[in-house]
């Protein structure tokens, strides 16, 4: 049966969808065929049951009936879930998607997505029926009745309004792909026949037609015979190129733009495909049938690069765009920008460059061409495009080689993104244009210092020296490069010089620091007592001769010192609270406060001041107090980051993550606490959250060193190589100056000097309780030995023995607990209970034989006897370990312990035969000696005290 007859096959009387002469009964059983292979005959109409498959429409026998075959009526409905069932089937291959189960709840997904109840959708047709009605000639009114049917799940009645849509409307695109979607690929294949028949030049019934293809074969048959009836479309000529192996494609291209010779896309293929002779060629008919098209000018520029036509890639990118303004093309800068971005992704960076060098001033005024082109710079590198945006600076740069911020900017990109070489170049580059920039000089000669070249670092800061005599900064960098490579001879000529050339407070105070690094404390003071002498009003004379003071037991002395400082700068916050602690060290704690009180007054709303004074009361033991200052504090510093760090860790352990949530509330991006947070958390063992906590701390302030210290040791705990080394590299790239801990380190006359520090004990208790699903840290013998000698072992368990410290979470005495648990750590290394026993809830603690201080706490005193487990409070995996280690330790020699005197009882030995009764001979005589009589000496020891007593 042909389509045509499949589709118009209806009785005049009685058209698809319409309700039969039944009153009351809609038919929804017309033209499907039963997937079981049966034939109704219902009210004198024949149908064919098929769930959908296909829409044949009625076929009436006898004309209208009224005869009523209830049983028949019953069958019907028995089939409607069938019908149901199919029409949800799979599209592509007919297999069944419906899980019987769950069949009623997808019917609620076949309602339709606005939420219409069955009114609004009986509106629904009715509206749309009119629309029909008035205007069958449209083609939307069809397709939305036959969506609206759809999404009401009527699937069928769909596909009978499309189909009648058709028979009114045949030369409707629209309709006909519709009619396609709504049909299965075995009866769609036979609605796009009759649809390219219909309408052999759509495109878009073509390509589905293509679609519905299920072979390769089968696909190029069908786009090749689109091609027959519409050789100028490109869509059909691409889909065919695409389909075709390289060969075929190439053949395939060259009909292509001789059918479409506007096509720049078809061009570019062909070219892509030819040979570089033959491409040339390509690329030239391309830019005769198009010249107002730049991608063909790109294309070229791009076939010369890969051909290492270096010299030619420029030339063709200037005739280009003389070639287009002739043409009347306007010169879109943005689009030629990306244009560069995607050559330099096709690996053609000559071609990008030479397209910025083109196109960068296109359309920018002259006032506005270094803020546009920094900022064109910038985008580059935020898409990835480094040479597209080394390119502009080079071109910026050579427009305007004076500009100091530009050189200083093109050097940041060079040192984040380029080589040493590079960087160093474009640096010498600088300091011959901007001689006069100190800051390019620092960078250039800090550049070859770490290197490991010295002496060129030193010839650049005499060229520098040359360029900016007076400068402070390159004097500073002088003797800093000569104190790191210890030539301290040099650092001192140098301040010398710079002190009778360049007067400034800061030399005579690197001088007297230099010296004091030096222990050279006379000569310190005298630098400083002259310095004070020129420079009243400098503070940090005051702060470091009030040290040196200190440090040599002067202590009245450097109080003069600091006060005489604070009289004269009484707003620096360093010398009260050096001031205050002098008088704290020396137990002088009111004089300490009143020094306290003085400096905020002076200075409101400090909350330096504020911190030292809780500190300070917390160090005499006073902690109500140092609460109560703490909370008059906030209020009056409510957004002091360090006040809520401090306290954050004031809490009591469970309170913490309270406050660290009110204290972010206040100050959510202040670096303080965001360490105090990642310190909490890291006490959790929360590694990976802990590692994005401190990523946030050192984003949000780079110049925070307290913050990478920590960060730095936590991944030296936890972190692996390349973490270490990552956080490592950019602590040095940020250069921090400032933190608490982060200053105190960096000002150490020793750590100026080079010598070691010793620093804060590093070893920490972990207070976290709920340790389950916890990974256990794993620690070598050394730290452990060194944990147990810290003062944090000391102070965590008081001296007493570790078992004494736990309590297991059982209500009775020890003696009548169950026994313990197997193990408290699983073989992967992670904690299966909340609360484990003492030895495997401390990370740093586990039994072996080499660290006999260990087992001793757990052994009856003075003897090798471990305690009852349950009174040790180990899993039974730990005890076992215990007494295996404790064998070693007794074998090793490790372990000392009392035993009991042991009396021998030497008669026995004597009353052994002799050599001569076991092996008699008379010609041997053995010698015999002399025995001693009535002698035990065993009992020697019992005699010599009965002497002794006697002779007192």
């Amino acid at each position: 049966m042909g389509y045509n007859q499949m589709n118009t096959m209806l009785d005049k009387n009685v058209q698809s969808g319409i309700s039969t002469p039944y009153s009351g009964f809609q038919s929804t059983l017309g033209g499907l065929q039963s997937t079981f292979g049966f034939h109704s005959t219902f009210g004198g109409f024949q149908s064919t049951l098929g769930g959908g498959l296909m829409t044949p429409g009625w076929k009436t026998q006898n004309g209208s009936s009224t005869d009523l075959d209830l049983r028949k009526i019953g069958q019907a409905k028995n089939r409607i879930m069938d019908i149901r069932l199919n029409q949800v089937s799979d599209s592509v291959s007919g297999q069944t998607v419906v899980d019987p189960k769950g069949y009623l709840t997808d019917l609620q997904s076949m309602i339709p997505q606005f939420g219409a109840d069955m009114q609004d959708i009986k509106k629904g047709r009715m509206l749309l029926k009119s629309l029909r009605d008035t205007n069958p000639e449209k083609p939307q009114g069809w397709i939305a009745s036959a969506r609206l049917e759809e999404a009401s799940g009527k699937l069928q009645a769909a596909r009978n309004l499309v189909m009648e849509g058709l028979e009114k409307i045949e030369k409707s695109e629209d309709l006909w792909l519709e009619a396609i979607r709504l049909h299965p690929p075995n009866v769609g294949k036979n609605i796009v026949a009759n649809a390219v028949r219909a309408l052999p030049h759509s495109v878009k019934i073509w390509l589905k037609a293509a679609d519905l293809e299920a072979d390769l074969k089968g696909r190029k048959v069908v786009l090749l015979k689109a091609l027959e009836n519409n050789p100028s479309s490109v869509r059909l000529w691409k889909a065919a190129v695409d389909l075709q192996e390289p060969e075929d494609a190439r053949s395939l291209l060259t009909r292509a733009v001789e059918c479409c010779p506007l096509s720049t896309e078809l061009w570019l293929a062909l070219a892509k495909l030819e040979t570089y002779e033959n491409a040339q060629k390509v690329l030239n008919k391309a830019r005769e049938n198009i010249p107002t098209e730049r991608m063909i000018w790109i294309a070229a520029a791009r076939l010369e690069e890969s051909r290492g036509q270096a010299k030619r890639v420029p030339l063709l990118i200037d005739r280009a765009l003389i070639s287009l303004r002739l043409a009347q093309v306007e010169i879109n800068k943005k689009l030629w920008l990306e244009d560069a971005v995607e050559c330099e992704r096709a690996n053609c960076p000559l071609t990008s460059k030479a397209i910025i060098q083109n196109v960068l001033e296109v359309g920018v005024e002259d006032e506005d061409r270094k803020h546009t082109w920094m900022e064109d710079a910038e985008w580059f590198i935020t898409q990835g495009a480094l040479e597209c945006a080394r390119a502009v600076f080079a071109f910026t740069l050579n427009t305007f080689s004076k500009k100091k911020g530009i050189w200083t900017r093109a050097a940041f990109f060079e040192r984040e993104h380029g080589t040493v070489v590079a960087y160093e170049e474009l640096l010498e580059r600088a300091t011959e244009n901007c001689p006069d920039a100190e800051n390019l000089w620092l960078m250039h000669a800090k550049s070859r210092w770490q290197g490991g070249d010295v002496e060129s670092a030193r010839q650049i800061l005499s060229q520098a020296f040359r360029h900016n005599p007076n400068s402070e900064e390159i004097w500073t960098a002088a003797v800093k490069l000569e104190s790191e490579n210890q030539e301290f001879d040099r650092a001192r000529k140098l301040l010398e010089r710079a002190r009778n050339s360049a007067p400034s407070p800061r030399f005579w105070m690197k001088s007297a620091r230099l010296e004091w690094s030096l222990s050279n404390l006379d000569r310190a003071k005298d630098l400083l007592a002259e310095g004070i002498g020129r420079y009243p009003d400098f503070e940090k004379f005051y702060m470091m001769l009030g040290q040196i003071l200190a440090q040599q037991t002067q202590y009245e002395e450097a109080r003069k010192q600091y006060v005489e400082g604070t009289r004269r700068s009484p707003h620096s916050i360093a010398l009260w609270l050096l001031l205050i602690r002098l008088e704290e060290s020396r137990g002088r704690h009111i004089k300490a406060r009143s020094q306290l009180d003085i400096a905020k007054t002076k200075n409101s709303k400090c909350d330096q001041l504020w911190l030292e004074g809780i500190r300070m009361e917390m160090r005499a033991g006073q902690k109500e107090l140092a609460q109560s200052m703490l909370a008059r504090a906030l209020q009056e510093c409510e957004h002091s980051g360090r006040l809520w760090a401090e306290a954050i860790f004031m809490e009591q352990r469970h309170a913490r993550k309270t406050k660290i949530v009110d204290a972010l509330k206040k100050c959510e991006h202040d670096p303080n606490v965001l360490l105090a947070g990642s310190k909490l958390v890291w006490a959790e063992r929360k590694i990976k959250k802990a590692r994005s906590w401190f990523q946030r701390t050192v984003k949000v302030d780079p110049d925070f060193g307290d913050a990478w210290a920590y960060f730095y040791r936590f991944e030296l705990m936890h972190g692996s190589q390349e973490e270490q080394e990552e956080v490592k590299k950019r602590c040095l790239q940020s250069e921090p100056r400032h933190g608490e801990l982060w200053q105190e380190a960096s000002k150490n006359k020793k750590f100026e000097a080079g010598e070691e520090i010793g620093g804060p004990d590093d070893y920490g208790y972990n207070y976290e309780e709920k340790k389950n699903g916890l990974l256990k840290p794993i620690h070598t013998l050394e730290e452990q030995k060194e944990y147990m000698q810290s003062d944090v072992f000391a102070e965590t368990y008081k001296g007493r023995p570790l078992h004494l410290m736990w309590r297991r979470n059982i209500i009775g005495q020890w003696r009548v607990q169950p026994p313990p648990r197997l193990f408290c750590i699983d073989r992967n290394g992670r904690f299966n209970v909340g609360h484990a026993c003492p030895v495997c809830r401390d990370e740093y603690l586990f039994f072996d034989y080499r660290n006999p201080e260990l087992l001793e706490h757990f052994l009856y005193p003075g003897t090798d006897q471990p305690l009852p487990i349950i009174q040790t409070g180990l899993c039974q995996e730990q005890y076992i370990t215990l007494q295996a280690q404790l064998l070693k330790a007794k074998e090793h020699g490790t372990i000392t312990f009392n035993v009991p005197f042991r009396h021998f009882d030497y008669g026995t030995c004597r009353d052994l035969p002799t050599v001569e009764d076991i092996y008699p001979n008379p010609k041997m005589v053995f010698e015999t000696h002399n025995r001693d009589v009535n002698t035990n000496w065993d009992e020697w020891w019992v005699r010599q005290e009965k002497f002794i007593k006697r002779l007192r």
